[in-house]
């Protein structure tokens, strides 16, 4: 039994060993540490790109917009990089470059990539005498370059439209927001922009416009889209419900045809004031389930803690089925701030950049929930080690089947040369997360970053119970040899 729980001991021990490699690489759940797989980060860095402020994924290729969230004429155009993952391994191999970019036009601000084209806005781009109408690129691989093939405005575009704050691209099809755009005189009423493209996707021609059929001002309508099949979710965050000023809402289009048609509304079931209700969309490809996110919204008492909600598809109705509130949640955490959800609706992302993690003030914090049937429950919170102040961790996430990733873009680099560079925390596969529960609740996941220390790690357990089984095995005949000599003697 001794040698039992020795084996035991040593096999813990190198455990421990091997698992603290890499601690530069570690993030926390639930207070448990664990590792994760990359730190993306771009090749020329720079103070305050804020990297990660935009991330898209597609297979094996991820797009990341590197712009300041707001618009200046001081600042730079931002940027847009394409990483591929090569055998477990990430690389950057682009930064897309437009034709006509200029100080403060946010470009990168929203990015979205499907297959081998990605669709960048840039929403505070400058259309002839419009200032700030907004603008929108695409970029489409060919061989081992990214090239721009087009440059997408809005027909009926106005100075101040923000046309291109919120883009996505599936397929052929790309929806972008103009959350600004007066309508009939409605100010900042806001719409969207149907674009279809050709075969190879080259030229996209405007086929639609789609508004809220009861739209009213300040509404934002296209702050934020999602897209699944034939179906497309579009947040009005800051619409008024009733006397409830800046509750939001979010519009529900089915596509008919060639038409895209307005089918439901969805409200809050508990729904306040100044909870921007859609500030964030997701929908599964699966197109059963739908989140969104209230990050202003009240919980447990606290103002600006946040909120996500779930709805599932009935018939041809969608329903409320689940409010999602942080477990640890405090006031401010903007919880809901951006949320996705996996394409086979088994799993559920949410940020919360704002949350302070110990004395670091907006430090930030990503929440995993996995769906049990048909109940979603809270599995990990997500921290980075050696956070700081201000790194917005959580202001994007998008996990997949596969891959969870959040970008943080008011970190500094890695080599702390460079201030709010920003960088993008990767989970190469969600699948190799186990978890064990301990006295205590909490929750400790391990992450195999490679199959290589695995096999390290077992072939040196197998080494020292082999050893330790030949020593037992010599000590007995040692010990029966001394009994035979006491014999003969």
């Amino acid at each position: 039994m001794k040698q039992k729980t020795k084996l035991i001991s040593s096999i813990f021990i190198l455990f421990t060993f091997f698992n603290s490699f890499g601690n530069e690489n570690e993030i926390f759940t639930n207070n448990t540490p664990f590792q994760y797989e990359h730190i993306l980060a771009p090749n020329d860095p720079n103070n305050k790109i804020y990297f990660g402020q935009s991330i898209s994924i597609s297979g094996n290729t991820l797009a990341v917009g590197a712009t300041l969230p707001f618009s200046l004429e001081e600042n730079p155009s931002g940027r847009a990089y394409i990483f591929e993952n090569e055998n477990n391994n990430w690389n950057q191999k682009a930064k897309l470059n437009i034709n006509d970019g200029t100080n403060g036009d946010g470009f990168g601000t929203s990015i979205s990539i499907s297959n081998d084209i990605v669709v960048v806005g840039a929403p505070f781009a400058n259309v002839s005498s419009n200032i700030k109408q907004g603008k929108a690129y695409i970029f489409k691989k060919n061989g081992n370059d990214w090239n721009q093939v087009a440059e997408l405005i809005a027909n009926d575009g106005e100075a101040g439209d923000y046309f291109g704050y919120s883009v996505f691209i599936l397929g052929k099809i790309i929806i972008i927001g103009s959350p600004d755009a007066n309508i009939n005189g409605t100010r900042a009423q806001g719409c969207a922009y149907i674009f279809n493209g050709n075969e190879d996707g080259t030229i996209w021609n405007q086929t639609q416009k789609l508004i809220g059929n009861d739209g009213k001002e300040s509404d934002n309508f296209g702050w934020s889209i999602s897209v699944s099949n034939d179906i497309a979710i579009i947040g009005i965050p800051n619409a008024d419900i009733g006397s409830n000023q800046n509750q939001g809402k979010t519009y529900i289009f089915q596509k008919n045809g060639t038409n895209w048609n307005q089918s439901q509304i969805l409200i809050a079931s508990d729904g306040q004031a100044d909870e921007n209700f859609g500030w964030s969309v997701s929908i599964s490809s699966d197109s059963s389930c739908i989140l969104i996110g209230a990050p202003q919204a009240y919980a447990n008492e606290d103002i600006q803690q946040g909120k996500a909600y779930i709805f599932q598809k009935n018939g041809t109705n969608w329903n409320q089925s689940q409010i999602l509130i942080a477990n640890d949640g405090k006031l401010y955490d903007n919880f809901g701030f951006y949320v996705s959800i996996s394409s086979n609706s088994s799993w559920i992302i949410i940020g919360a950049p704002y949350a302070n993690v110990g004395g670091n003030n907006y430090q930030g914090k990503a929440y995993v929930f996995q769906n049990n049937g048909n109940y979603w429950n809270e599995t990990q919170i997500l921290t980075k080690n050696n956070g700081k102040v201000g790194d917005e961790f959580g202001t994007t996430v998008v996990i997949s089947d596969t891959f969870a990733i959040i970008g943080s873009p008011g970190s500094d680099s890695s080599n702390g040369k460079y201030t709010e560079s920003g960088n993008v925390v990767l989970i190469n596969d969600i699948s190799f997360i186990y978890i064990s529960s301990s006295s205590s609740s909490k929750t400790t996941v391990i992450v195999c970053s490679t199959v290589i220390p695995v096999v390290f790690i077992v072939g040196v357990i197998l080494t020292v119970f082999f050893i330790r089984k030949r020593r037992k095995r010599k000590q007995e005949q040692n010990s029966t040899g001394y009994s035979k000599l006491t014999q003969t003697n």
